[in-house]
């Protein structure tokens, strides 16, 4: 029984590190390739981006979002900058 249990510990904190990891690969691609466009381009690459990744709230930029990483580790999320 224990090892069914650490089995499905282990699958969970694995969908946990894949779910971290896509969060912060998106951050890291608005930040590196999104950064160097001007406005119009960012209007652009925030369309595609939210057309790849439906993470992102509909209200605002992908620009205007962070990753929260003071709350707990099983509910990830995203933060608006103008709320630090």
């Amino acid at each position: 029984m224990d090892s069914a249990l650490s089995f499905e510990s282990s699958k969970k904190d694995d969908n946990l590190y894949i779910s971290l990891l896509e969060k912060w690969f998106a951050f890291a691609l608005i930040w590196s390739v999104g950064a160097s466009v001007n406005e119009d381009g960012r209007n652009i690459f925030d369309y595609h981006m939210r057309d790849i990744e439906s993470m992102f709230p509909h209200n605002n930029t992908v620009y205007d979002y962070y990753i929260n990483t003071k709350i707990r580790m099983g509910s990830l999320g995203r933060k608006n900058w103008s709320n630090l």
